[in-house]
């Protein structure tokens, strides 16, 4: 399939001469374009606008750095030095020229999966395949479908390198449209395996030793929309399968819902990032984590439901409960100075927690909630969470989990009067113990205990 190079490196009507190699022109590109001077310029791309150069020269050009022994940084376009310095406009205007004859030299042959790796992998700023893969996005039809993002996504995918990396590069590309979602993280498996990878990604932070520039900045949220678009597209499969139980019965841990939320919902950086054209990050996520745990609650009360059922959905419950725990302690860790800054953010912090699991009540209205009174069951939760924050200074995570603690036993203890058993009780009150145990130990975080 051929692909179309944009208006500013034109894709030449093809004639005898565009197959034909003058190879002193593209020895002399080449002696131009190593040395990559000044750095406030892109000689890669200059070379790609030139009109003086056939197709086949540029595809020559293109093979041989991807090919070169240390040039495959040429493709990134002095992107470091040039975000630094404020020339942004400019930069993404070489990185569409890079990227669409990247395309072009794909389409025609002259360079192929293993290059589009070798390149990807000559990034040293911490982030694998990333870098690449971003400077793709630039293109005019590079993301299209067997386009070099995807075909480089897979090959990343498949791969699995990099500590996770890999992977978590390709789910970048593949959470970017919902047509490429479904295409390529069709199972639950793979969007489970995607969501991790992020995650991770997100919870080793290598944007934190980058200069703080455009791009960096850039990079880091674009991993944690990747994380949103997964989570708010598929967030009742991933909360059930982060708090129910393996195939072998085994309670499947939480940490990685835990950091999650504390990546997104719970950082201020998240703040006023954008979902898609028409959603905030934060909210979306929000909404979509409190429509998951309220699942629990509703099913637990489904006519008819069997007790054995019923404990499950409070086990869940649980182990939700102290997921929101373990992400409030990371929080309070990661982000203490902008959480402690002020009165008013330290009540924008609790706010938050409070509207994870505020609207989730047990009892005869659960699903008939009376206008106004969810949000006013939030604002009790929210009042509760600033006192445990504000009046426990030296232990606020474990004071905010007791109260968290307290707010879903009682919806427990509801259903427990209901059906005049203890055993919803005991469901929740077991898996919230042992979840905050795993909590404590894999987030290293002290959430303390509470009182059964």
């Amino acid at each position: 399939m051929s692909y179309p190079v944009d208006s500013i490196a034109p894709r030449y009507e093809v004639s005898a001469t565009d197959n034909q190699v003058d190879q002193t022109k593209v020895d002399t590109a080449l002696r131009m374009i190593r040395p990559d001077m000044p750095i406030n310029q892109s000689q890669l791309a200059n070379f790609m606008r030139n009109p003086n150069l056939n197709q086949a020269e540029r595809d020559q050009i293109i093979q041989t750095l991807a090919r070169e022994n240390g040039q495959q940084v040429r493709f990134f376009a002095n992107d470091a030095v040039r975000s630094a310095a404020g020339d942004q406009a400019s930069l993404e205007t070489d990185q569409q020229t890079i990227a669409d004859a990247v395309q072009q030299a794909y389409s025609d042959g002259a360079i192929d999966k293993d290059d589009l790796l070798h390149i990807a992998d000559a990034n040293g700023a911490g982030n694998g395949g990333q870098r690449f893969m971003a400077i793709l996005q630039w293109g005019t039809s590079t993301r299209e479908p067997n386009g070099v993002c995807e075909v480089l996504a897979d090959e990343l995918w498949a791969r699995n390198g990099n500590s996770g990396m890999d992977r978590a590069s390709a789910a970048m590309f593949f959470t970017s449209d919902p047509s490429m979602m479904s295409r390529n993280l069709a199972t639950p498996d793979a969007r489970a395996q995607a969501f991790e990878a992020l995650v991770s990604l997100s919870d080793k932070n290598p944007y934190s030793k980058l200069p703080d520039t455009p791009t960096a900045t850039a990079w880091r949220d674009q991993a944690l929309v990747a994380e949103g678009r997964l989570f708010t597209g598929y967030g009742q499969e991933l909360v059930d399968r982060y708090t129910g139980v393996g195939a072998d019965g085994t309670p499947m841990h939480t940490d990685v819902l835990a950091k999650f939320m504390s990546q997104t919902v719970l950082n201020p950086d998240a703040k006023g990032l954008w979902l898609d054209r028409s959603r905030d990050l934060v909210p979306a996520i929000r909404t979509t984590m409190n429509r998951a745990e309220q699942t629990f609650t509703d099913r637990a009360q489904q006519p008819g439901v069997s007790t054995q059922d019923q404990e499950r959905a409070m086990q869940q419950l649980g182990r939700f409960t102290s997921a929101v725990s373990g992400a409030t302690a990371m929080a309070l860790t990661q982000y203490d100075a902008e959480i402690n800054a002020s009165q008013a953010s330290k009540k924008d912090f609790t706010d938050m927690v409070s509207k994870i699991v505020g609207i989730t009540p047990l009892g005869p209205i659960v699903g008939k909630i009376p206008l106004g009174e969810g949000d006013q069951l939030v604002q009790n939760l929210a009042g509760a969470l600033y006192d445990a924050l504000t009046q426990n200074p030296d232990r606020p995570s474990i004071a905010m989990a007791r109260t968290l603690y307290d707010y879903g036993a009682a919806q427990a203890e509801s259903l427990s009067n209901q059906v005049h058993s203890e055993d919803p009780r005991m469901a929740f009150d077991s898996a919230y113990s042992a979840e905050l145990l795993n909590l404590q130990q894999s987030l290293n975080v002290n959430l303390g205990g509470h009182a059964s």
